[in-house]
């Protein structure tokens, strides 16, 4: 149920133009919510209005133009009114307690990015479009964060033969030794390489996949 709720999730940000990191944040405010509500459970038919507060949420703090309630309402086919969604919001940031800044895995490796000299374009959208992935495989949240980020971008480096030295230095920058990265980089490897058949959605896959 989760896969299905995330993937939709994809799919509305897309809709909607938003950013990637507003996705990754999301959907991290989503698997939040979920663990403190474990003890009692989320009712399924609640649960396409707290992806929707959840996006509503990371659209609030991180773009700069995000959806109204009604529009957000409305691409869920009105399933639920405006008033819904805006209590749904603070029921989410109550349990939260409206902690909503959160460092992802997106978020690691736009810093990591940030220190690599040159890094190619391709390599980047690679790296992005491994951790979007990630978001479907409730297993993966077993790695931190910065562990995602270094193996996604470590990843698309050996995919497109980049060679030693710039995986060298994004381990040095992410604090991790190559053995660190094995169970991490298995994982990522698997899911790209099943990622036709996995059920990821349009809005996860870039123009160049096939």
């Amino acid at each position: 149920m989760r896969m299905i709720v995330v993937s939709w999730m994809a799919e509305v940000s897309d809709e909607f133009g938003l950013q990637p990191e507003t996705l990754h944040l999301g959907v991290a405010l989503l698997d939040r919510f979920l663990s403190a509500a474990a003890p009692h459970g989320v009712p399924r038919g609640v649960l396409q209005m707290v992806a929707v507060a959840c996006i509503m949420v990371a659209g609030k703090d991180l773009e700069v133009s995000h959806p109204t309630v009604e529009q957000l309402t409305a691409i869920a086919a009105n399933c639920f009114t405006p008033q819904d969604l805006l209590r749904m919001e603070r029921v989410l940031l109550d349990a939260l307690d409206f902690t909503v800044c959160t460092q992802t895995a997106f978020t690691f490796l736009h810093l990591f990015a940030q220190g690599l000299d040159c890094l190619p374009a391709h390599v980047a959208a690679l790296a992005v479009y491994l951790l979007d992935l990630t978001l479907l495989d409730y297993g993966l949240l077993s790695f931190p964060p910065s562990q995602l980020a270094a193996g996604a971008l470590t990843l698309a480096m050996h995919t497109y033969g980049l060679g030693p030295a710039p995986v060298a230095d994004t381990l040095r920058l992410a604090g991790y030794a190559p053995a660190d990265m094995a169970a991490v980089s298995g994982c990522l490897l698997h899911l790209h390489q099943n990622a036709a058949w996995c059920g990821a959605p349009s809005a996860l896959r870039p123009e160049w996949f096939v």
